[in-house]
């Protein structure tokens, strides 16, 4: 198998000999080429396709990964086991439904169906409704369980630590969650993090079970692992554990869904996991410019992980970084239009230039003056801002006030009105 495409860094992990292994991958340092080349090189070295799982964040990166594999050693690389966490657990579960109390027909609920159950139950015990203020609604207990579920920790926990209004409902909040669970029994369901929690207890309670699973893992690789969550590093480690090789990519300075329970002790601590556990650490950059990855070393040394990791490009020199100060977010926004307007004058397009935000909200100001200053834009991930509910209940007004005839705006001014649906609206 040819590794000539390779650099010495992933060249040692795509070869990694057996056992537990740690792959600290910097930001556009071809993380993905290098475990497609893990996979293909497993594969070159005989070990069954089946016998290989490749965990990823996404169905489409494992998809695509896979199809990359298989450019280097053809079909074989179609009996890979890739997918995510859940999707892996899913179809682990339909063949071992009756050791989890379910049978292999079970009925996965999405986040509206569960929703709706934990609303079921809630009712049934009497607990919110008109006649009880400040009891959390059915998706804030069902956010509430799924915390505690993926972090490990007691719901008492999660509530004092996230909603700490809700303290003195514990009780009826524990006990909702117990008729859920017995609710979902009774009619043969299991939620997403169902799948999680059985699969990590068919492998950690039922020898026969973890005999079956995790002895047809002989290689376990996961993606992103700086963003798992405890449950899933626990399933990580759990199918492992028959054959011992366990590898995991990822970068602890792109962390991001801690929101969603993800820990980057997770990869921090692997080592300690697993002490005999080699690490390679990608540092050559193929995406940015020699300026912006100086600029990027500086902001990861304020980031005490003990490990080392600094990026050098294969790009090349380029322009220097700014770093403009502005007094507020309005000074902000006017800024960034004025250096749109700049590069169009200079020639860069419109559509060559990108606007990037720590979180949504930072953009409402920048969407503001770009519409002011008549420059279209186009915007990726959430809603625009006049897309958003509240703003199109203010331009309704707006619409009616200026064009009483505007029967679209008076179709969602009326229902505000009480006693007013909007099948009356609509007359």
């Amino acid at each position: 198998m040819d590794l000539s495409a390779l650099n010495s860094a992933q060249q040692q992990a795509t070869c990694a000999p057996e056992g537990a292994h740690r792959v600290i991958a910097g930001a556009g340092t071809g993380k993905t080429r290098t475990l497609v080349h893990r996979v293909a090189w497993l594969i070159d070295q005989g070990v069954p396709p089946s016998g290989i799982v490749l965990l990823t964040f996404t169905r489409r990166a494992a998809r695509e990964m896979l199809q990359r594999a298989s450019r280097q050693v053809g079909a074989r690389a179609h009996g890979v086991r890739g997918g995510t966490f859940h999707s892996f657990a899913h179809r682990t579960l339909r063949r071992h439904a009756e050791r989890v109390g379910r049978t292999p027909q079970f009925t996965v609920l999405d986040r509206g169906d569960a929703e709706e159950m934990v609303g079921i139950v809630r009712s049934r015990l009497g607990l919110g409704g008109r006649g009880r203020r400040r009891f959390p609604k059915s998706r804030t207990l069902l956010s509430m369980f799924s915390s505690a579920t993926n972090t490990g920790r007691s719901l008492e926990a999660v509530v004092t630590a996230h909603h700490p209004r809700f303290r003195r409902d514990i009780h009826d909040i524990e006990a909702i969650r117990e008729g859920y669970t017995a609710l979902k029994a009774r009619q043969d369901a299991v939620d997403f993090d169902d799948l999680l929690v059985f699969l990590a207890q068919l492998l950690a309670k039922d020898k026969l079970a973890r005999a079956d699973i995790a002895g047809a893992c002989h290689h376990v690789l996961v993606d992103e692992y700086q963003d798992v969550n405890k449950l899933q590093a626990r399933i990580a480690c759990l199918l492992s554990v028959v054959h011992g090789n366990l590898m995991v990519v990822g970068d602890e300075a792109q962390s991001i869904y801690a929101f969603r329970g993800a820990s980057v002790d997770n990869i921090l601590d692997f080592d300690q996991i697993f002490p005999a556990a080699s690490t390679t650490i990608l540092t050559e950059n193929y995406r940015s410019t020699a300026p912006v990855l100086k600029l990027a070393n500086g902001v990861l040394e304020s980031f005490r992980t003990g490990i080392d990791k600094a990026l050098e490009s294969r790009v090349g020199e380029g322009p220097t970084p700014l770093l403009v100060a502005v007094e507020d977010a309005d000074r902000q926004a006017d800024y960034v239009v004025e250096r749109v307007l700049s590069l169009r004058e200079e020639g860069v397009s419109l559509t060559a230039q990108a606007v990037l935000a720590r979180s949504g909200f930072q953009l409402h100001a920048i969407e503001l003056a770009l519409s002011r200053a008549n420059i279209p834009y186009q915007k990726f991930g959430g809603l625009r801002l006049t897309e958003a509910a509240h703003v199109k209940d203010v331009l309704a007004l707006l619409r009616v006030a200026v064009n009483p005839r505007d029967s679209l705006a008076w179709l969602r001014v009326l229902p505000w009105c009480e006693n007013v649906g909007r099948t009356t609206a609509q007359r």
